[in-house]
């Protein structure tokens, strides 16, 4: 699973792998039926992403499932 987020300093968007953020504690064991089930959800979910060794305030906007960018994802505004 990856995760597409914005860093809010300076709204940089990287894709970050799971174990490269701290989510937020009612994200943190979700299995992907339950991302699956989330799918519609309008909420935005502030995380901490690693880069250069901090963890710095973000975004996610976006989960993907599969290991790759091509496949579906779903969207979080």
């Amino acid at each position: 699973m990856k995760f597409i987020v914005i860093f809010k300093a300076d709204r940089q968007v990287v894709e970050a792998n799971k174990e490269h953020l701290i989510l937020p504690e009612e994200l943190e064991n979700l299995t992907d039926s339950e991302w699956l089930a989330l799918k519609d959800s309008t909420e935005k979910w502030f995380c901490k992403a690693l880069y250069e060794g901090q963890h710095f305030a973000a975004i996610i906007v976006q989960v993907v499932l599969d290991d790759s960018l091509d496949s579906p994802a779903l969207a979080f505004a």
